[in-house]
């Protein structure tokens, strides 16, 4: 007996031979090729976003605070920041607490003016907070110990360049704070040196946050060394929201406390949504596929009319017919299953190499490397979205093949005997 049902060995024979009608053989070999390049396409295009994704993670974390804290906006009460700092420093998952104080301001050189965020900071958010990991790491520090030239500032690269500033040039820093002189009300304003640059690969932040030493910073802004919050690291970012809450719940000062997630969950939300867009798009390639199969399944159920009925006159139940219907639809399916999860997993594991190759043909840049710190187009693969495509491209089919399949199983031999 072969291991194999009847059912089961007719379907395969039918995939194997010849249709009478061409259009049959090309509506199948259409929708395997439909749903190989759908799920093809559809695992490059998610590995792709999943890549930009943990990139975009890895330099969020690079350089924002696991945890910001910071006073409400006009609030008159004293908040008694050192209680704050040791009760937070004692929290086992808290590996720095450091203070800032924050403000806008504007940076005039030459004839250019452009508005930045000046955080005034110590040392150690430096040191231990911020991950630099270039040459500029040393002068960074250095612009930042409290026994350093006092007006020295730390600018994004891409600020740099936009302005047109070399390194230790003096340029005019003006404050939003204003103070009262014989002429009126006029912006507090220092002149301040250019001692370093970072390079955090976020655009946003390259090209408008500025850092200085807290005590220069403090006198910049008038806050009579009464800080604006703290930035708060962690052993493990993960983990950032559930120690935000435990934090929110142990103090009793008017506080506005904001992880990483929050503070940046636009992007995030942004990503997810032009990834379930793209997941969409692509998903309707799969869509017409299976579509196309159950055109091919219903013409084939017409084609092979006559040997239903000699099947069914032999013995053959209903279930029997359904089965080879079935069997066939789902042969085809899993073809372009197989191929297109072969395909799409060997390009979404080599996209580096495979877009490297592509610029150094055509001499054209994908990413530009003035705005990312990305040098590569970055590719993720995570199992459970193989499992997702590919799961609901059978969800699919099913839908599709079961109509046509049953139609096979409720043909009467009588009826198509008597017009043989």
């Amino acid at each position: 007996m072969s291991r194999y049902s009847t059912p089961f060995i007719i379907a395969v024979s039918y995939i194997r031979g010849k249709s009478e009608s061409r259009i049959i053989s090309l509506l199948s070999l259409l929708s395997v090729i439909g749903i190989t390049l759908g799920i093809s396409a559809m695992l490059v295009a998610v590995s792709i976003m999943n890549g930009f994704s943990k990139e975009l993670k890895k330099s969020l974390l690079q350089f924002t605070p696991h945890i910001e804290i910071q006073a409400l906006k006009n609030d008159p009460l004293f908040i008694p920041w050192d209680s704050v700092i040791k009760l937070i420093s004692n929290l086992p998952e808290v590996s720095l607490t450091t203070p800032y104080v924050r403000g806008e301001a504007m940076i005039k050189y030459d004839q250019y003016l452009q508005g930045v965020l000046v955080y005034g900071i110590e040392e150690d958010a430096f040191k231990y907070g911020f991950q630099l990991q270039d040459k500029s790491s040393k002068q960074v520090l250095d612009a930042l110990h409290p026994s350093a030239m006092p007006w020295q500032i730390i600018s994004g690269e891409y600020l740099r360049k936009l302005i047109g500033l070399n390194l230790n040039q003096q340029v005019l820093l003006l404050s939003t704070n204003t103070h009262q002189t014989a002429i009126g009300f006029v912006p507090t304003f220092k002149k301040v040196t250019l001692a370093s640059t970072y390079n955090s690969g976020i655009h946003s932040i390259d090209s408008s946050m500025v850092f200085m030493r807290l005590k220069d910073a403090l006198i910049l802004f008038s806050h009579n060394n009464q800080i604006d919050g703290l930035m708060v690291w962690l052993k493990d970012p993960e983990r950032a929201p559930e120690v935000a809450k435990l934090i929110q719940q142990s103090i009793t000062e008017p506080l506005i406390i904001m992880d990483w997630t929050v503070k940046n969950s636009n992007i995030f939300q942004a990503i997810a949504l032009e990834r379930k867009v793209m997941f969409l798009i692509l998903f309707i390639i799969v869509l017409l596929a299976t579509f196309n199969l159950s055109i091919a399944l219903s013409q084939l159920v017409r084609e092979k009319r006559s040997t239903i009925a000699i099947l069914r006159t032999i013995g053959a139940t209903p279930n029997t017919i359904l089965k080879i219907f079935l069997y066939y639809g789902c042969l085809l399916v899993g073809m372009g299953i197989l191929f297109g999860n072969v395909i799409g997993l060997s390009i979404a594991y080599n996209v580096p190499a495979i877009v490297f190759g592509f610029e150094q043909l055509f001499n054209i840049k994908i990413l530009n490397t003035d705005t990312f710190i990305i040098t590569q187009v970055p590719s993720q693969v995570l199992l459970k979205d193989v499992l997702i495509i590919s799961l609901s491209t059978i969800l699919l089919s099913l839908f599709f093949i079961i109509h046509p399949s049953y139609r096979a199983s409720m043909i009467k031999p009588s009826d198509i005997l008597r017009h043989d």
